[in-house]
């Protein structure tokens, strides 16, 4: 499916569309060639929120890293004209290390889903929302030492912009104060507005 969406699949390429298209492939996705077997699913989101869970990993390879990463490709669809909210709902604790070199989970929500997505492995990011730019959203879950979960919620949204998510506490989380000192993240242009309420609600001016 993710060879259809780049239009790398052998019936539609040839001559210098060949070479162009197959170059894309290999910057953007070459990791799909590590994807075990029978791992990742495309779902339909509705306006009803959906949950997914995936585990990935090897527990029998026990507690040290693996040279070779896991990875399990999803998709997030929608009708055209769509966007699509993700919801962190559920990830495992233990392994949170800045980078997500053991594991995590990728979210392809942004407009050139060529590049990296936004990389989640750390309990605090549970309750962190984003929104698509557009009616599809790639995830990529991924691990090298013993086996993770990770459960997702989505659903259609509406508007152009992230809708605020009610919260019971405007409370920043624990990452908040050393992403304001070090990376001006209430200002910045690479971080979603979904991102700063979720991470820095307080911080950044979002609490009513």
């Amino acid at each position: 499916m993710i060879n259809k969406h780049y239009g790398c699949d052998s019936k539609n390429i040839s001559g210098v569309d060949n070479l162009v298209r197959t170059k894309l492939l290999s910057n953007t996705i070459q990791r799909s060639a590590f994807r075990p077997a029978g791992c990742g699913a495309t779902y339909e989101a509705t306006k009803d929120p959906k949950t997914f869970h995936d585990v990935v990993g090897k527990e029998s390879a026990g507690q040290r890293p693996r040279e070779d990463m896991d990875f399990c490709y999803y998709w997030i669809k929608a009708p055209e004209g769509s966007k699509i909210e993700v919801k962190i709902v559920g990830l495992s604790q233990g392994l949170a290390v800045d980078g997500c070199p053991y594991w995590g989970v990728e979210i392809k929500t942004h407009a050139d889903q060529r590049l990296t997505g936004y990389r989640f492995c750390a309990p605090e990011d549970v309750g962190v929302t984003l929104v698509s730019t557009s009616n599809i959203v790639p995830i990529i879950t991924y691990n090298r030492f013993y086996a993770t979960e990770v459960k997702i919620q989505y659903r259609i949204v509406s508007g152009s912009n992230p809708k605020p998510q009610p919260q019971e506490k405007c409370v920043d989380s624990p990452k908040c104060a050393l992403l304001t000192k070090t990376r001006k993240f209430c200002s910045s242009t690479v971080f979603t507005e979904s991102i700063k309420r979720s991470l820095c609600p307080k911080a950044c001016g979002y609490c009513h």
